[in-house]
């Protein structure tokens, strides 16, 4: 540049800078429109006074006319990208905006701005058809409800999701810290897109589990009931005011509250209770989820419940097309079986007096009015207390006779308490069988093959296929099944493992006891050759739960001495050298067996494979939480191992691993030196003393 052109532009710089400026400002016009947009949109998405010059520089009538045709295009294609969004719920809308902007025109970077008279910027020169898609992604987004994030704040929620429920305060901490992101704007940004999962509560003991349960009931009613209708339809020792409903979704209303005899409402009704909460909550996820034949299902599962408790429990009914309705009410015992009030919960009912009937009554006991004249008054009150439907009194008048309907003797409550319990149970059972018998495929070959001996499924006649005809006589005759199967547990660890998976499903069904008395010796047998304690034996009995025995993480972390730091080395051990490896060998053989099929159609995965696969993911992602260990980590954000800490905790989950090992071998020699005592087994050398001559091995080696 000359010296002569750098003055140029310095003066004209100068009489900018020294340009005369209006003493008085203009006021600015802030009524916003749609939203507070200062333009609103039109149709297709385009804002008028936004749209600078209609022709700018280097774009011409004919590369015009070719726009406007692109433009339809490019508007579908975004709104299918849009489409995808609003199945999320969130996305990086910014750089959508600049993708769809840049097949119509040049991008922000090229393009210039332009400025208003009094030398404010009046925004990017973008063509019309730029102008038109950039609003329009901004419109279709607010209509699909999609979340704006950035790409860092996408893939941190992205992780986030990938846990099964509540991650861990120390893996959420490495999620904010991998994708570097605000703590408080991650929070904010989950809470926005629906994906934060409030950690669940753990009790150190029953007392505090009741308390807590108890503390969730009061602040349900209190969010979705009225405390003064609550209090005035009570009941009585033998006559309660129950919620035929779920009181911790559901708003209350005058219908679904039913005065029931005591024993029913604490006792009878207290599976039915949780079986409307929890089917209610699957139906409204599958309707966030979009499954309408899961939400026609749930539906049916919620209705069949109601009708089998005759009246005592009601369930809504939630259609696609977001309508809804109580299903199951029967009105004689209602709060209001008269239908009296006009509201649609009970918050909306109200108190006080009527006035104009206050006024007659004082003016009665000044005697300026005559008793006709009262009665009157009385008469026209009530007649404005029916008009309006809301007045608590139309709860309490009927309250007496509502509750000498609900009035049952003994024999009574005994007989529905026998039939609403076999109806649940029948219910149950239903369930019970259909969903066990799902769970065929999780077993192995060997273990198939056990069981179609023992059941006689050896051909392919019974039920078209081996499980065919196994899932037939399941259903058949759930409980026979289960007696002549129990005893092969003892010797095949996959059938011991399908069959306790068996039994917390069977829990509180009609086959729960046959279960337990025929499983329940397989399983204490079982733990005692394999060297277990007692207190682990008696926790397998128990399903597993708390309180009751000891688990296998109890054991392990009391030999530990409560480190979890070396429980954590441990599950890393086995996620790396024995699940991840063993899923791996197959999904590496499905894919052989799938060769054929990928030749012709290169991205074919089969249902099997596609199990394995998410298996893979959840073991990884879980792997991964080990990893995010905050004991692990040091220095600056987390940067570095923490080496002693983790050389400490791993030398004590080996010293740990061994000496269980060494205690349950000797639990387990005991156990078979005692059983040698008694004759049970053969003696150590028994091969040496054993014919082979038309016995032995090779006798047993017969097919079946």
């Amino acid at each position: 540049m000359s010296g002569v052109d750098s003055i140029d532009k310095y003066s004209q710089m100068m009489r900018w800078l020294t340009r005369p400026k209006s003493k008085v400002q203009e006021p600015r016009n802030m009524d916003l429109a749609d939203g507070g947009q200062l333009v609103a949109p039109s149709v297709d998405g385009s804002r008028p006074g936004y749209q600078g010059k209609d022709y700018i520089p280097g774009y011409n009538i004919k590369e015009r006319m070719i726009n406007e045709k692109k433009y339809q295009k490019v508007l579908n294609e975004m709104l299918d990208d849009m489409d995808l969004l609003k199945e999320k719920g969130y996305g990086n809308l910014s750089s959508l905006v600049e993708k769809y902007s840049n097949k119509l025109g040049p991008t922000k970077e090229k393009t210039t701005r332009y400025y208003k008279a009094d030398g404010t910027s009046g925004g990017f020169n973008w063509n019309k058809e730029q102008t038109k898609i950039r609003g329009a992604v901004i419109d279709a987004a607010k209509q699909a409800d999609v979340a704006d994030l950035t790409d860092n704040m996408i893939k941190a929620v992205d992780d986030y999701k990938k846990f099964k429920g509540a991650p861990d305060r120390g893996e959420t901490v490495k999620i904010i810290k991998a994708n570097k992101v605000p703590e408080s704007s991650f929070y904010k940004a989950l809470k926005k897109v629906n994906a934060f999962v409030k950690q669940k509560k753990k009790w150190k003991n029953v007392d505090e589990r009741k308390k807590t349960i108890a503390a969730e009931r009061r602040a349900a009613l209190k969010k979705y009931s009225s405390d003064s209708f609550e209090r005035m339809t009570k009941g009585s020792l033998t006559i309660q005011g129950g919620h035929t409903g779920d009181i911790y979704n559901e708003f209350v209303t005058p219908k679904t509250k039913k005065y029931t005899p005591a024993f029913i409402n604490q006792e009878t009704l207290k599976e039915y209770d949780a079986l409307i909460k929890s089917t209610g909550e699957a139906r409204d996820r599958a309707i966030k989820a979009k499954n309408w034949k899961e939400v026609e299902r749930l539906n049916t599962k919620g209705m069949n419940i109601s009708a089998a408790s005759e009246g005592y429990k009601t369930f809504k009914v939630v259609q696609p097309d977001g309508s809804s309705y109580i299903y199951g009410i029967k009105d004689a015992t209602t709060t209001d079986p008269a239908d009296l009030t006009k509201v649609d919960t009970v918050q909306e009912l109200t108190k006080g007096k009527d006035v104009e009937f206050e006024k007659a009554k004082k003016l009665y006991k000044a005697k300026k009015i005559s008793k006709a004249e009262l009665e009157a008054a009385r008469e026209a009150a009530e007649k404005r207390l029916l008009e309006a439907g809301t007045h608590r009194d139309l709860i309490k008048v009927q309250k007496k006779g509502a509750m000498k309907a609900a009035k049952l003797s003994k024999k009574e409550i005994s007989a529905l308490d026998k039939r609403l319990t076999e109806k649940l149970d029948n219910l149950k059972n239903k369930n019970f069988s259909n969903t066990f018998s799902n769970t065929f495929k999780d077993l192995g070959p060997r273990s198939v093959a056990q069981l179609a001996k023992t059941h006689g499924c050896k051909t392919f006649s019974e039920g078209g296929s081996i499980i065919g005809c196994l899932k037939k006589k399941f259903n058949a005759d759930p409980e026979k099944f289960l007696q002549k199967s129990a005893p092969l547990a003892k010797d095949n660890v996959n059938l011991l493992k399908w069959f306790k998976n068996g039994r917390k499903i069977a829990r509180g069904t009609g086959i729960a006891l046959a279960w337990e008395a025929a499983f329940a010796p397989i399983i204490a047998g079982w733990g005692a050759l394999e060297g277990q304690s007692g207190e682990r034996i008696l926790n397998d009995i128990a399903y597993g739960i708390p309180f009751i025995g000891e688990t296998e993480k109890e054991e392990w972390m009391k030999y530990a001495g409560g480190n979890e730091l070396a429980y954590k080395m441990k599950q890393m051990g086995e996620l790396e050298e024995q699940e991840l490896p063993y899923l791996d060998q197959q999904l590496e053989e499905i894919r052989k067996q799938n060769a054929p099929t990928r030749e012709k159609m290169p991205k074919y995965v089969s249902p099997k494979e596609q199990y394995v696969l998410d298996d893979i993911k959840e073991k990884e992602s879980k792997l991964q939480g080990l990893y995010n260990t905050p004991e692990f980590w040091e220095g600056p954000a987390g940067a570095y191992y923490n080496e002693p800490a983790i050389k400490k905790a791993y030398d004590l989950e080996q010293k740990t691993t061994a000496q269980i090992a060494a205690d349950t071998a000797e639990r387990k020699k005991n156990a078979f030196d005692k059983l040698r005592e008694m004759k049970i087994i053969a003696d150590k050398n028994w091969q040496s003393q054993s014919s082979y001559a038309g016995g032995g091995i090779a006798s047993l080696k017969k097919k079946w």
